[in-house]
């Protein structure tokens, strides 16, 4: 069909006037189709690649992140960690503070249950924007499971 296509598109040309290209489409398709198998091939190796999920405990967000699991599983890319973010402290002293705590609460005994087989690594809600080496390094510690915090 391509090149039925090819050649009528090549005749419509000459008859304006233009000039008879070589159709290079095809050969482009070629090149996206092997660039995207190289890149499959790539991130399916575990030997190079892990891919890492990080999600915050909310209901939403556990949804997104098995519908996430489940294409990873699909393209056979291999993911065994998943980070849990912002996790919100004890805070009794405040109402909202200890409402969102009890609902992340909730949801992280659900993500527990669904990943049992999966690294769990929980961060929890920094006062500050993590920024420069102390800060990095205060979460580094944290992702490696490093117990002085």
């Amino acid at each position: 069909m391509r090149q039925r296509l090819s050649s009528m598109m090549s005749s419509v040309r000459a008859m304006f006037g233009g000039s008879q290209q070589e159709d290079t489409a095809w050969d482009m398709m070629q090149q996206t189709k092997e660039k995207i198998r190289a890149a499959r091939q790539e991130l399916s190796d575990p030997e190079k690649t892990q891919f890492v999920v990080v999600m915050i405990p909310e209901a939403m967000a556990v949804f997104e992140t098995q519908r996430l699991m489940s294409s990873l599983k699909t393209w056979k890319i291999p993911m065994t960690n998943i980070v849990i973010n912002q996790l919100i402290p004890e805070n009794p002293e405040c109402r909202f503070c200890s409402s969102r705590r009890e609902m992340q609460q909730r949801n992280l005994k659900d993500i527990r249950e669904l990943y049992e087989d999966i690294s769990l690594t929980e961060v929890p809600l920094f006062d500050t924007e993590i920024r420069g080496v102390d800060g990095l390094s205060q979460l580094g510690r944290i992702l490696i499971g490093d117990s002085e915090e």
